[in-house]
């Protein structure tokens, strides 16, 4: 109601101003319409522009280099990969293929899905870890092999829920544990972002990106139906566990060969595991 009154006044201002003239008043109003759409369309057409030309750069340097860009925010200075348990698994995978890649930490949020990491090869961007690893095992340029291929159909059932678990729900667990406890929260923030942005801006871009985490977990509802944390951890404990009895004495979950679910799991525990010295 106040922003048509608004509009209903200005309109009336400019009707009085003009001595009644509709067709000036109606040409006024177009103009002042218009004008807002028409920059508006081309900071829109600016930001595309831009875009295409940074992906352009991307696969000229993937092609010229025969290389993958691995698009992600900056490592941490642990001896695993990466903070985030999708990228530390993506690039898990990488080496164990002997794929050739590089980092990129220009852009590491995808344009469309807003998620990391994200990759280009040549010509083609993809975007999240898991659909990432099962692209490759469609390219020709990299032998189209299958980490799974060896799989029975109830090895693969059991793959694929332990990935949903972990990343579903560990995930969760993972991102409560750092952002939402305050004293795990500043000795993450002295790990991932002081060296970059000082202790000043490290704060206050801590401050966003936990306040972003925990609406989400409480939308999700891991943290809205629980007395304490502990009844948080107690979950994230099971899961381990679960982890831990299917492993059994076996080199890897499914015996002798390497699956996609062993790069799961170490994507996400090597993380949990690196950050036992640092947080509660």
């Amino acid at each position: 109601k106040f922003k048509m009154q608004s509009f209903n006044n200005a309109t009336n201002w400019i009707k009085q101003k003009l001595n009644g003239n509709e067709q000036r008043v109606l040409l006024v109003t177009a103009i002042t319409t218009t004008i807002p759409l028409l920059i508006l369309v081309a900071r829109i057409r600016q930001k595309n522009n831009g875009l295409r030309k940074k992906l352009q750069q991307f696969e000229t340097v993937s092609t010229e280099k025969n290389v993958v860009i691995v698009h992600c925010s900056t490592p941490w200075s642990l001896p695993t990969p990466h903070a985030s348990p999708f990228v530390a698994k993506l690039i898990a995978f990488l080496n164990y293929r002997n794929i050739d890649y590089e980092i990129d930490n220009t852009m590491p949020f995808h344009f469309y899905t807003q998620q990391m990491p994200w990759i280009t090869y040549r010509h083609s961007h993809q975007a999240d870890s898991n659909s990432i690893i099962r692209w490759f095992n469609t390219q020709a340029d990299f032998q189209c092999v299958d980490m799974d291929a060896h799989l029975s159909r109830r090895q693969m059932a059991l793959s694929t829920a332990f990935k949903s678990m972990l990343d579903d729900g560990m995930y969760l667990i993972m991102l409560h544990r750092r952002f939402c406890n305050e004293g795990n929260r500043e000795q993450y923030r002295r790990l991932i972002l002081e060296q970059y942005y000082g202790t000043f801006w490290s704060k206050i871009i801590m401050h966003l990106i936990a306040k972003k985490y925990m609406r989400m977990l409480w939308l999700i509802g891991t943290t809205r139906c629980v007395i304490s944390p502990k009844q948080i951890y107690k979950r994230g404990e099971k899961f381990i566990q679960a982890i831990v009895t299917l492993l059994g004495d076996k080199k890897f979950v499914f015996g002798e060969k390497l699956s996609t679910l062993d790069i799961t799991v170490y994507g996400h525990l090597s993380g949990v595991y690196q950050l036992l010295a640092y947080m509660t």
